[in-house]
């Protein structure tokens, strides 16, 4: 099994101003990075690589990074409609 935690690199390589770049390809480049970060946050997966026996394949799991705690995930469209 590994743990794959797409936040941890995408956060280490935030993007740098390229010599001659102009501002609106810089910023395009900086909002892509940015969104892509929050939609990953919190996020790791669980890939199963060999397993004797068993089925292999991803498993997402909702990471803690203050308690180093993995969790059940549960995504957005999972969630039931809130009636009030």
């Amino acid at each position: 099994m590994f743990v794959f935690r797409e936040e941890y690199y995408l956060s280490r390589g935030e993007p740098m101003r390229r010599p001659e770049e102009s501002d609106d390809k810089y910023n395009q480049r900086y909002d892509h990075w940015k969104e892509r970060l929050e939609q990953v946050h919190g996020t790791a997966e669980v890939i199963v690589a060999k397993q004797r026996h068993g089925p292999i394949g991803k498993v997402t799991l909702r990471f803690d990074g203050e308690t180093t705690r993995f969790e059940n995930f549960m995504s957005g469209d999972r969630l039931p409609d809130a009636h009030f």
